[in-house]
């Protein structure tokens, strides 16, 4: 049961990864389609990058705190479940400045994400594996910086950059859709193992 759980926090990392990471590589593109070929362009995609960082400095701390209150499989979801929102918003935008308010409460989401893996892989696994397991979980996640942005950029080229965050959504939402069934699925092992 604890490896079959450990690997699916590996697999919700790399899902996560691939998500986040798959429109990096567009977001100058994005910003200049939405603004036009501007001089300031890579400023205006700098500062649209960054304001999700801002706002991800004040949820972090909130959702560590909530985490401990309710559980990091509960933040996870929801989080989860908001980033995919929010990215699915991005593909509706019609300037930047609307760019800039969905980036900002990205950034809400993005706080309860990775603590929260960190905190239930770190329950989850022995102490004596926890350097193994966090090696393996870092893994992951590289793997998912490089897939995402491959992918990302085959679909922007295949449709549009738009397309890109829509499936990132749907990715975002399978993931969460996989940490709920993990989640019931170990509390109904810890049952019948009384």
């Amino acid at each position: 049961v604890m490896l079959r759980l450990t690997f699916s926090i590996f697999v919700t990392t790399f899902l996560l990864q691939s998500a986040l990471m798959s429109i990096q590589p567009l977001l100058t593109l994005y910003v200049g389609e939405l603004s036009g070929q501007i001089s300031y362009l890579s400023l205006l995609a700098g500062i649209v990058t960054a304001v999700s960082g801002f706002s991800n400095i004040f949820s972090a701390p909130f959702l560590g705190k909530l985490s401990d209150k309710i559980g990091p499989q509960r933040v996870l979801v929801m989080s989860l479940l908001f980033v995919g929102t929010m990215f699915a918003a991005h593909a509706f935008v019609d300037d930047v400045g609307q760019l800039l308010v969905v980036r900002f409460f990205l950034g809400f989401g993005l706080g309860g994400l990775l603590p929260a893996i960190n905190t239930f892989l770190k329950k989850v696994v022995p102490p004596q594996f926890t350097g193994a397991a966090f090696g393996y979980n870092q893994t992951a996640q590289h793997i998912g910086s490089v897939t995402g942005p491959l992918w990302g950029g085959q679909i922007a080229s295949a449709y549009s950059i738009s397309s890109v965050f829509l499936v990132a959504c749907g990715l975002l939402f399978l993931n969460a859709s996989w940490v709920l069934f993990y989640r019931k699925r170990n509390e109904a092992a810890k049952q019948e193992n009384g």
